[in-house]
């Protein structure tokens, strides 16, 4: 199945290959297929789908396969004692540790290349949403986890939570853009409220963390640049309106109202947050808010 999906063959024998796979790992034990298949060669499989053009929905399944090893592994590993986060995945032998940890950074760094991929379709908002689903699941196992989202790659130069920005930002200008054409419509609207919301769900809940909240708010104030751009998203998101349509029922849109009316109160919840750290930062630096910006 591994050789298929990552073969040169069409993109439905692909897909069919990571549903199979995805259904073994999904009702077998981890350990029992872990032995049999080994991790090793199923991410490079993975890695070398991520690196390359090998469309979108074998991509999202590679993405999809890739959860549910890590959701496997997890349920009977404490990963939140593991130092690293390619632990989770419990290769088994000391000897595969290095080539394990080689192939994961590719991983990680191929699903932040795709993660910012300048693509605005219905089916790459899911993509993004489904990234960021993993990270949030990854984040979840903790210190070593979070690690994995300010850290990853070769070069320890990829940071996700300034990538999730640049999606969000991405997504409200391309928004913008469409409305001020003849309104975006509500279907795309929805999916991409709905990435907006894991997105101000993860970054929340990595904020009010006792041990990684200010982690969070250094990776995100790391420089004038980033901390620029998440000022102005979750301003932005703060002054969020319902959306709109001339040929859109009412009732449509007054189901939209819900799902706005929480990114509004994430948005300035994180806001809060966010400002809060940023202030004190600048207050003991002896600098002005006003300044950080010009």
């Amino acid at each position: 199945m591994q050789q298929i999906a990552s073969g040169k063959v069409e993109q439905k024998a692909q897909i069919l290959a990571f549903s199979i796979m995805n259904l073994i790992w999904s009702q077998s034990e981890p350990n029992v297929v872990r032995e049999k298949t080994g991790l090793l060669p199923l991410l490079e499989c993975m890695s070398q789908l991520l690196q390359k053009d090998a469309g979108l929905l074998v991509q999202m399944h590679a993405v999809r396969l890739l959860f549910s090893v890590l959701n496997c592994t997890s349920s009977f590993l404490s990963i939140s004692t593991c130092p690293k986060v390619l632990l989770m995945l419990n290769c088994g032998t000391s000897q595969d540790i290095s080539a394990l940890e080689g192939v994961i950074s590719c991983v990680l760094e191929g699903l932040a290349r795709t993660l910012v991929q300048a693509r605005t379709g219905p089916q790459d908002v899911k993509y993004q949403k489904q990234v960021i689903i993993l990270l949030a699941f990854i984040a979840s196992s903790g210190k070593s986890g979070f690690d994995v989202l300010i850290s990853s790659g070769r070069n320890k130069g990829v940071n996700f939570l300034e990538l999730i920005m640049q999606v969000l930002s991405s997504g409200m200008n391309t928004a913008e853009i469409a409305d001020s054409v003849n309104f975006e419509d509500l279907d795309l609207h929805k999916l991409r409220s709905s990435l907006v919301r894991e997105a101000l769900i993860l970054l929340n809940r990595l904020a009010s963390h006792p041990a990684l909240s200010k982690f969070t708010l250094e990776a995100l104030t790391c420089s004038n640049t980033v901390t620029s751009l998440t000022v102005d998203v979750v301003t932005r998101l703060c002054r969020k309106n319902k959306p709109g349509s001339k040929n859109a029922g009412a009732g449509r849109i007054t189901n939209f109202a819900h799902t706005d009316a929480e990114i509004i109160e994430l948005a300035r919840l994180f806001r809060t947050r966010f400002f809060a750290f940023l202030g004190c930062n600048l207050i003991a630096s002896g600098k002005l808010l006003t300044a950080l910006f010009n």
